[in-house]
């Protein structure tokens, strides 16, 4: 069987992608809520149904009149 030519620069970027890739999987989480402040979330009103991280999207149903309604999330790291 014929060898193929070694790439230097393909096995670079394929050795950057094994360091960096699960350095991000063990990134902290963001904190949504500022450190101290307590919240009281009450009764919920919807159910997320789907999460499209990929896209920010979040779909949800209103669980009184069973509405179904979409918004955008800017920042997706929230979502993952």
């Amino acid at each position: 069987m014929k060898s193929l030519p070694a790439r230097p620069a393909v096995a670079a970027f394929v050795l950057l992608l094994a360091t960096v890739l699960p350095v991000r999987a063990r990134l902290p989480r963001p904190q949504v809520t500022p450190p101290g402040v307590q919240v009281d979330a009450g009764t919920p009103c919807c159910n997320i149904t789907a999460v499209d991280a990929l896209g920010g999207v979040v779909t949800a149903t209103e669980d009184a009149t069973d509405r179904i309604f979409r918004f955008q999330v800017a920042d997706r790291a929230l979502l993952l």
